[in-house]
């Protein structure tokens, strides 16, 4: 029987455990966030919060790209951590850091927007890729999650994970198609362990599906982001996008400087030049705090409704290929409606993938 992975961590740019603890003590995986963490301390101080976790629930989201940060933890990194995800924002780093890590007996999953990406982090020894759809948040695919997903399904066989834009339904959808897995992090933005900052909770909690902006798709690097109003940052952030690109290595040292541009903004802080890394799946945050208020519960309804959805779909004549069994973990919350949980982008998803009285 097939297992399908929840894992939990907290948005990008906020190290903090309280999500990863919650979601190990519920059983599933807890992932502490050091991409763009200030230095490697912070991050080894919540590892150590962790310590006595099961290792098979416990991980690590690292940015190989940051040799400062990345290094430090990988040198001392605690015994207890059995997962690492590699951020994707530099492919090469990524697939470098694999081999150590699997050699120290750690499960690596490894982000990616491409399939010559995929294809290299499999050669590398990753135990499975992560399709980071462009409605995810931070360094992001061009293509929207599900369509990633099935190019990458169909090019590698290291197992494939979900993240970006997913509400129960389409997971249910990725888990039926065959996906190992979905990574959870903007929909559980205010959910009681958040360490989201209260100016911008009060942001999130308004989200209809909009309210972010994707720049540096002239480069190949896009980035998703909340997008206030008016911003002065983000325009001036679309305008360097904008800039032609002139001379036989300019692409080269322009994207190496949107990147940079970057990660020098990157916080959680409600300045003028801030930037903070966001999904679409945001919008889910209001809803899901509301109805489960903390990340057990969370975890636990939509795994409850990824099972009603599977059911109802199994009760419909669909190929073979559609039918599997992942979600083994008994039911702890009664099912819920579609309806209730749905982002906005979802219908898109599963219109193809379930039958039309579920939409």
């Amino acid at each position: 029987m097939r297992e399908f992975h929840f894992m939990a961590t907290t948005l990008s740019g906020l190290v903090d455990p309280g999500i990863a603890r919650a979601a190990i003590r519920a059983g599933e995986i807890g992932a502490v966030n050091a991409e763009y963490a200030p230095a490697a301390d912070s991050v080894l101080e919540a590892l150590h919060t962790l310590r006595g976790s099961p290792r098979a629930h416990c991980g690590v989201r690292l940015d190989p790209g940051d040799f400062r940060v990345c290094h430090a933890v990988l040198r001392d990194l605690p015994d207890h951590v059995g997962w690492a995800i590699l951020a994707g924002s530099n492919p090469g780093a990524a697939c470098g850091a694999v081999p150590a890590l699997r050699k120290a007996g750690v499960k690596v999953l490894v982000e990616t927007s491409r399939v010559d990406l995929a294809r290299a982090a499999e050669l590398a020894g990753a135990d499975g890729v992560i399709a980071r759809g462009n409605e995810a948040g931070g360094w992001v695919a061009q293509e929207r999650t599900f369509l990633l997903f099935h190019r990458l399904r169909r090019a590698v066989r290291a197992p494939v994970w979900l993240q970006g834009g997913l509400g129960p339904r389409a997971i249910a959808a990725g888990s039926a198609a065959g996906a190992a897995g979905v990574i959870l992090d903007a929909p559980l933005a205010l959910v009681a362990e958040s360490p989201v900052p209260f100016d911008f909770r009060r942001r999130l909690a308004g989200m209809d599906g909009h309210g972010t902006v994707c720049l540096g798709r002239e480069w190949y690097a896009p980035f998703r982001m909340l997008a206030p109003c008016r911003s002065e940052t983000i325009r001036m952030l679309a305008e360097v996008c904008a800039r032609p690109s002139t001379g036989p290595d300019s692409m080269e040292r322009r994207a190496a400087a949107w990147h940079e541009a970057i990660r020098s903004r990157v916080r959680w802080a409600d300045d003028a030049d801030s930037v903070q890394p966001l999904g679409r799946d945001a919008c889910l945050a209001r809803r899901v705090a509301a109805r489960y208020g903390d990340t057990a519960r969370s975890l636990a309804g939509w795994r409850s409704e990824c099972r009603a959805h599977l059911r109802a779909l199994r009760e419909t004549p669909a190929p073979e290929w559609a039918w599997a069994e992942p979600l083994s973990r008994p039911e702890a919350e009664p099912a819920m409606t579609a309806r209730d949980v749905a982002a906005p982008e979802d219908d898109a998803f599963v219109s193809s993938a379930f039958p039309s009285r579920l939409n």
